[in-house]
């Protein structure tokens, strides 16, 4: 780190003398004319210029919004315990947290310091244990210099922690409508939620807490209709499956049912019925490739001769010689 520290300081002295030398040089030869200034040092001095320029332009702009907010101050704030929930404990409201499901009553002095009437829209809460922030309604008027007494009921506050917002409308600056907002913090030995007023801030919105909210519920409420319908879909389509397969399976079990009463049909019944036909046995096949049929009571009649014209001769098989070795 001090290796470090000399060489930037070398860096900034050398520079430093670099341009002493320069300019001592421009006044020793009395030619200080911009027009013979080379074109580096042209380019720094634009560079400077535009430099200040912007710092100018930024503070102007950060002095106009500084001065089109309006200027607001909370004191005596608070939210107060009013009512535990019956199934909690005695103790639950003196743990390190607010109990879920309590009233509670907010009571606030919100002071105007602005020379022109403010108009309060509304307010609300939001603790560490809730997805939603808690809104109420709160029309009245703040006075130029002056101020008004904000009381509200609340309901289920649970967490340590929070924050407090209070949505205002002012007909001065480019912005319309603020939110003024306040940390909380959780006091158990007074069963409260402290507003710190000293650490306050005013901001410009373009939605209040209540459109922010409404936008959840629809939010919501389309994904619960869309998680239906896609649950009535799917439930529709395995009926559909359903049913397909069980059709299928009938039609396989009637073609089954018609392929074995088709066959029932052409199987010759003279050996069962006693009709006297014989059953009909295949014999076989002939030189030229045709299967010749004939009943089995015909085999008798036939004689040596016919027998030895229908089956080929079989040339007789010469018997294998088995030579064992001499020593086994």
């Amino acid at each position: 780190m001090v290796r470090f520290l000399e060489l930037a300081w070398d860096a900034i002295r050398n520079s430093v003398q670099a341009l002493a030398g320069w300019l001592t040089a421009l006044a020793e030869a009395g030619t200080f004319d911009p027009r013979t200034w080379p074109q580096p040092v042209w380019l720094v001095l634009a560079l400077l210029v535009l430099a200040v320029a912007l710092l100018a332009l930024v503070r102007r702009r950060r002095r106009g919004e500084a001065r089109s907010v309006p200027e607001m101050m909370i004191s005596h704030g608070e939210i107060a315990l009013v009512d535990a929930p019956a199934d909690a404990e005695p103790s639950a409201a003196y743990g390190a947290a607010a109990p879920a499901r309590a009233s509670h009553r907010l009571s606030l002095t919100l002071s105007n310091l602005n020379p022109w009437p403010v108009q309060l829209l509304e307010l609300a809460v939001r603790t560490r244990g809730l997805r939603q922030p808690v809104v109420a309604e709160a029309g009245a008027v703040v006075p130029p210099n002056g101020a008004v007494d904000v009381v509200a009921e609340l309901f289920d506050l649970p967490g340590d922690v929070g924050v407090v917002e209070l949505f205002i409308y002012s007909n001065r600056g480019a912005r319309r409508t603020y939110r003024l907002s306040a940390p909380l913090e959780w006091e158990p030995w007074d069963q409260r939620f402290r507003i710190r007023a000293l650490a306050t801030r005013v901001a410009p919105v373009g939605l209040l807490a209540s459109q922010e909210k409404r936008r959840r519920e629809r939010r919501s409420y389309q994904s619960a209709k869309r998680r239906e319908r896609q649950k009535d879909l799917a439930e529709a389509t395995w009926r559909r499956a359903e049913e397909l397969t069980s059709r299928l399976r009938e039609r396989r079990a009637g073609a089954a049912d018609k392929h074995v009463t088709a066959l029932a049909s052409d199987q010759p019944s003279g050996g069962l019925s006693g009709t006297g036909e014989a059953p009909v046995r295949p014999l076989y096949p002939a030189p030229n490739g045709v299967r010749r049929v004939e009943r089995a009571d015909d085999a008798p009649a036939r004689s040596g001769e016919e027998r030895s014209r229908e089956q080929p001769p079989q040339e007789p098989q010469e018997r294998r010689r088995l030579d064992f070795p001499d020593e086994f």
